[in-house]
């Protein structure tokens, strides 16, 4: 979708609330869980969109609420265009921020941190990719096949910035420039983390 292959974001979506209720379930978009009683099985539930709390009841719970992207909480987090890449709204946010961004730097080379790399190239941008690891998709692949994968980005213009670990960042007028790592500084007017994603949890945590 960042890389402009798929067209149409409907293409994206595998489902939606219509097509449950089809199947007889009721889904409730826009509405928070906020506390759980698993043993008087009830839910309290806040409707974002009006404020009102209301408790839910069950007879059996099933908890699917995904993960959330790791946010590390070092110096110059909070600049504009530092973005996260986990869902449909983040995804809207680089194509919108990118739009006007020459540099990008993308922090993690998992498989959505290479991906995005991928994207941005092909729309011209200057890329550099930053990982801790000493060779992209460390975690996925041998390096027989990340070699091959990393001699076709550079090869390509992309600045592959291996083993080094990011340590801050710095900024202009409440935007980011420049991501400075361990053994280096690296400029950039967007920066996407994609460094790994933590379970969605702490709703029932110690329960």
């Amino acid at each position: 979708y960042v890389g402009g292959v798929v067209k149409d974001p409907k293409g994206l979506f595998y489902c939606s609330p219509d097509e449950l209720k089809k199947l007889n379930v009721n889904t409730r978009m826009k509405h928070d869980v906020t506390s759980i009683d698993i043993k008087g099985k009830k839910a309290i539930v806040k409707n974002i969109e009006t404020g009102i709390d209301f408790e839910e009841t069950f007879d059996k719970l099933i908890i699917t609420s995904g993960s959330w992207p790791i946010i590390p909480r070092i110096e110059g987090i909070d600049f504009e265009n530092i973005l996260l890449s986990k869902n449909f709204n983040h995804s809207n946010e680089i194509i919108e921020t990118a739009k006007g961004s020459s540099k990008v730097v993308v922090v993690g080379a998992g498989y959505i941190g290479v991906e995005l790399v991928e994207a941005f190239e092909m729309q011209g941008k200057n890329v550099t990719l930053i990982d801790a690891e000493e060779r992209i998709m460390a975690k996925y692949l041998d390096k027989e096949f990340t070699d091959i994968a990393e001699k076709e980005f550079v090869d390509r213009g992309v600045n592959l910035v291996l083993g080094e670990k990011v340590s801050k960042f710095e900024g202009e007028n409440g935007k980011v420039t420049k991501v400075v790592t361990n053994n280096g500084s690296y400029e950039g007017d967007l920066v996407v983390l994609c460094i790994g994603f933590a379970p969605n949890t702490k709703l029932v945590q110690g329960k």
